[in-house]
């Protein structure tokens, strides 16, 4: 029991700003930190949600609205995720060689690319909820994704090929109890999909297509590109996912018209 509260300490430490108490991190209460990452996402949802709702209760106008929706989740995470779109962007705009590239995503700078491409993501995300409609469906739906995301891009983690033996997601994943963890993962990324499902089928089914094409491009990309998976390139899958589920919405919304 000890460790497994660390355990969701280490998650809730590392993957937010969410205050909470300080444990050392050690093998022990490592193994299973990733379990608790869509936890983590499931909060944040939760705060989006609430954010959602009371936007709509008191009129608040769509770019309000939308601004407050792009921000929330960066200040929440502590941006750790669009840090890795960024060296990710960065890296892939290079087209220098593997080796290069694994180079890119250490190098804590920001790339003129990684800018350009992180101010597109936004303004994108920014057109995308300001456009879409706020309703029951639409609040459940947004608050699943961010527990989707998170699931996703932590389980790519588990079950890719690591680019480096160094690096902080190569520390979470050498030390993890990668069959549990990994279940646990699915777990949380089926329940999560089914809510999603459940709540609204036309959306749902969108974006479980795009998941896939995603997916088949991102395992390709992933090993061709990088030779492996790292943290950076995980939050990139996060931050897509995250952009896969807004674009389903809107589309659902067109949709049923």
């Amino acid at each position: 029991m000890k460790y497994f509260w660390q355990s969701m300490v280490v998650a809730f430490g590392m993957y937010s700003k969410i205050p909470v108490p300080k444990v050392v991190w050690q093998k022990e209460n490592m193994r299973y930190a990733f379990c608790f990452l869509p936890l983590v996402g499931l909060v944040i949802g939760m705060i989006m949600a609430g954010w959602l709702l009371i936007a709509q209760k008191f009129s608040f106008g769509d770019n309000l609205r939308a601004a407050i929706a792009v921000f929330l989740p960066a200040a929440l995470s502590g941006g750790i995720h669009l840090d890795g779109f960024c060296d990710t962007v960065d890296a892939l705009s290079s087209h220098q060689s593997v080796s290069r590239k694994q180079e890119i995503l250490k190098d804590p700078h920001i790339g003129a690319f990684a800018l350009i491409w992180v101010v597109i993501y936004l303004l994108v995300l920014f057109g995308l909820w300001s456009q879409i409609t706020v309703s029951g469906k639409m609040v459940v739906s947004v608050g699943v994704s961010f527990v989707l995301s998170r699931a996703y891009g932590a389980s790519r983690v588990i079950k890719l090929s690591l680019a480096r033996e160094d690096g902080l997601a190569a520390e979470f994943a050498q030390k993890a109890q990668k069959k549990t963890v990994y279940i646990v993962l699915m777990v949380w990324l089926v329940l999560a999909l089914a809510v999603y499902w459940y709540m609204w089928l036309f959306a749902a089914i969108i974006f479980s297509m795009l998941l896939l094409l995603f997916s088949f491009w991102y395992g390709k990309m992933v090993e061709t590109e990088f030779s492996g998976i790292n943290g950076d390139l995980a939050g990139f899958a996060v931050e897509i996912v995250q952009l896969l589920v807004l674009l389903a919405i809107l589309a659902a919304e067109v949709i049923e018209r």
